[in-house]
């Protein structure tokens, strides 16, 4: 049992290094765009916080002095920066901004400081440096907190712990919070995963919750000051987007996908990521059998829910099922995994040596078909 443990972690280690060496889905998906003239169809209309406030609440911030914790997600439905919004309206001081873990410009993948000041910006301090919660010399003269971040939707990300630190530094100077909604990108009407045990309390665990916990990040907010994970909690006002509902992925929306850092380049990645964490959830001793009856229970669910997805969505299941049906269509990825897996054999054709890969007959590769690249690779060994 330990050599298969010990093989799995291996595999996963090589799933997450092979995946960063190959183009995203997204930017697969904004080249073809731009060669048509009319939106994916089905798409649903989506304002975030930060658009609602801008365009319909402006008047919570007019006259305050500013701290904003963000990073590159941060944008308006037009891609706009949420900083260069506000730095150009009118009676709005825009005094200090923090960034989380991989920086103000989702360019780091290690701790980050900011000893320059950056041009057009007012102050930045990084928060995934030598410190993590602002103090108050970093706060003095702010009148109120901005938070506007994109979040995955799983425990293990740390924007969700640099939320509850900044709410505590918050709460110590009696400042208000202000959270700018957005999407959970993998909906926020599915919880999966087991509790947090707090004896393990740490930087990518801060909250009881369950690794897919099935909140917005403004939802996740108010659970904090509700039961009280932090104590004393700061003024809290959450901005709602519009347009929402719970039972969206991110890609159904309107909304630009910004990957929310250097290891998450699309939708596929953020739902890889929590299923390494349950894999390792089961590699450290979480019982098999919790998994068979869960995995049994959706199948007896499925003839029922089949009625209340979506016809697009249901097609997508039938293309899995049979994707000789639409061979250059939704069937194309499945049939070329096929021939992936099959052209690699039992023992692969070694690390980066996947012809299905390399020559771009699997362009989606990196994600929903990143099993395909290993078994193409390095076989079943």
């Amino acid at each position: 049992m330990k050599l298969f443990k010990w093989k799995l972690l291996l595999v996963l280690t090589i799933t997450s290094l092979s995946a960063q060496m190959r183009q995203s889905t997204h930017q697969i998906q904004s080249e073809y765009y731009k060669t048509i003239t009319t939106s994916p169809a089905d798409k649903v209309t989506v304002l975030t916080g930060l658009d609602v406030l801008l365009e319909k609440k402006i008047d919570l911030i007019t006259g305050k002095a500013i701290a904003l914790v963000t990073n590159q997600t941060g944008i308006d439905r037009y891609g706009i920066p949420n900083y260069k919004r506000l730095l150009a309206l009118d009676e709005i001081y825009l005094k200090v901004i923090f960034s989380p873990e991989h920086g103000l410009f989702g360019e780091a993948d290690k701790k980050i400081t900011y000893d320059k000041k950056i041009a057009g910006l007012p102050e930045v301090f990084s928060l995934y440096g030598t410190v993590r919660k602002p103090t108050p010399e970093m706060l003095q003269g702010v009148d109120l907190i901005i938070y506007d971040i994109q979040d995955i939707g799983a425990r293990f990300y740390t924007y969700i712990s640099t939320l509850g630190l900044v709410m505590e530094a918050a709460a110590e100077l009696q400042i208000p919070v202000l959270v700018l909604d957005r999407p959970n990108p993998i909906r926020s009407d599915i919880v999966e995963g087991p509790l947090l045990d707090l004896n393990y309390q740490s930087f990518v665990g801060k909250y009881p919750i369950p690794i897919r916990y099935g909140w917005t990040i403004g939802e996740l907010a108010q659970k904090i000051v509700e039961e009280q994970w932090i104590f004393p909690s700061p003024p809290l006002n959450i901005v709602p987007m519009e347009g929402w509902n719970a039972s969206l992925w991110y890609d159904e929306t309107t909304l630009p996908w910004v990957k929310p850092s250097p290891n998450i380049p699309d939708l596929g990645t953020a739902l890889t990521i929590l299923i390494l964490g349950i894999m390792v959830m089961f590699i450290s001793g979480v019982k098999i059998w919790k998994f068979i009856v869960g995995s049994i229970s959706v199948l007896i669910l499925i003839p029922f829910l089949w009625n209340y997805i979506k016809p697009y969505q249901q097609k997508r299941i039938l293309s899995f099922l049979n994707p000789e049906n639409d061979p250059l269509g939704q069937g194309y990825q499945l049939i070329q995994s096929k021939i992936a897996l099959g052209s690699g054999g039992f023992s692969g054709k070694g690390f980066l040596q996947g012809t299905q890969s390399y020559l771009e007959f699997l362009p989606e590769k990196q994600t929903d078909f990143i099993f395909t690249l290993i078994g193409e690779e390095f076989g079943f060994i």
